[in-house]
């Protein structure tokens, strides 16, 4: 039994904004490289090193 047509639409939609999401990540990635490359494990969800001498919150 095949999917119905909605189904295959609201799939085929949601592949589609993922596939734009990660497209405008990349690019918003490669602008952070250039300009703020400190900021970019942030973005990547790595650990960053504290400033030294600022306490933690």
């Amino acid at each position: 039994m095949s999917d119905s047509p909605s189904l295959s639409t609201a799939r085929t939609g949601s592949e589609y904004l993922e596939a734009v999401a990660e497209l405008l990540f990349e690019q918003f990635s490669d602008v952070i490289h250039v300009h703020q490359p400190e900021l970019e494990p942030v973005l990547r969800g790595q650990p960053t090193a504290r400033p030294t001498g600022r306490p933690p919150r």
